[in-house]
């Protein structure tokens, strides 16, 4: 097997598990500031924003599970 055969292969592979990673863990960005507290991570923050939102959709039950896991933290 010569090496140029598979590269095409290995490239399609790769087009494809980046894209299905794209689709299922978007990336996110979350800034922190100085008036955070100390214990507030970006993951923390990005689960009480994901948590406002539910509440806003008045998905209280998922809101309510998202708040165990923040506060288990």
């Amino acid at each position: 097997m010569d090496i140029d055969d598979a590269q095409p292969g290995f490239d399609k592979f790769y087009e494809i598990a980046k894209n299905m990673l794209d689709h299922f863990f978007p990336e996110c960005t979350v800034t922190l500031s100085d008036k955070d507290p100390y214990y507030v991570t970006p993951q923390i923050k990005s689960m009480l924003r994901k948590k406002n939102k539910l509440l806003r959709k008045v998905r209280i039950e998922e809101a309510d599970a998202l708040t165990k896991i923040i506060g288990l933290s």
